[in-house]
């Protein structure tokens, strides 16, 4: 796997913060001088790799197995009154034999939730993209915000996130710009997702 080209590496308000990018997506190479960015960054890929193959049972194997995970299909993070799906780690790992319909959130701009499959969500909000071979990588950094709001840091305080940029098309002004955000918390030494993050502008 090629070696992703580092053009920024900072620290930010005490958490290790660092940008990527490259037409191919390898591995970080400095894991002896940031060893949690290097993990979180690895967990993330990762995840992908088994959301691409449709291989629920791995990416189970890395949601923290006592929060769960939350998706979140429109930027803003909300636990407080339900709007987003919340699955454990034994919920994922049967996803490919799941075809309940879910409320993952309200839709933008209407009192109407977002129903969907399992199936369906994953194609619409999670692998829109191929985020495996995205224009740019961020860790604990926002790429580019929607015009919803961005509480992730807010939400996960000593989280690490790993975002994955798709900058969208020249015959839309890149209006069709997307991310995906995956956000691990510690748990017992090793990270875990807690949220998948699905960010883009909202008509």
């Amino acid at each position: 796997m090629r070696k992703i080209i580092l053009f920024l590496v900072t620290l930010l308000l005490g958490s290790q913060m660092l940008m990527c990018s490259n037409s191919t997506i390898g591995t970080i190479s400095n894991q002896d001088i940031y060893p949690d960015t290097y993990l979180a960054y690895n967990i993330a890929i990762k995840a992908l790799d088994a959301i691409d193959k449709s291989d629920y049972k791995a990416l189970a194997a890395y949601i923290h197995p006592e929060k769960g995970v939350i998706f979140v299909p429109f930027t803003t993070i909300s636990y407080d009154d339900g709007k987003n799906m919340i699955f454990s780690s034994d919920q994922i790992g049967k996803f490919a034999d799941d075809n309940n319909v879910y409320n993952w959130g309200y839709i933008p701009n209407s009192q109407e939730y977002l129903k969907l499959t399992v199936s369906d969500y994953f194609k619409r909000y999670i692998w829109d993209q191929n985020y495996l071979n995205v224009n740019q990588i961020a860790i604990n950094f926002i790429i580019r915000t929607s015009n919803a709001i961005e509480n992730v840091t807010e939400v996960f305080k000593d989280a690490i996130f790993v975002e994955f940029y798709y900058k969208g098309t020249k015959e839309l002004e890149e209006l069709d710009w997307s991310s995906l955000k995956i956000v691990m918390e510690k748990y017992n030494g090793e990270f875990k997702i807690v949220a998948i993050i699905h960010s883009n502008y909202v008509l």
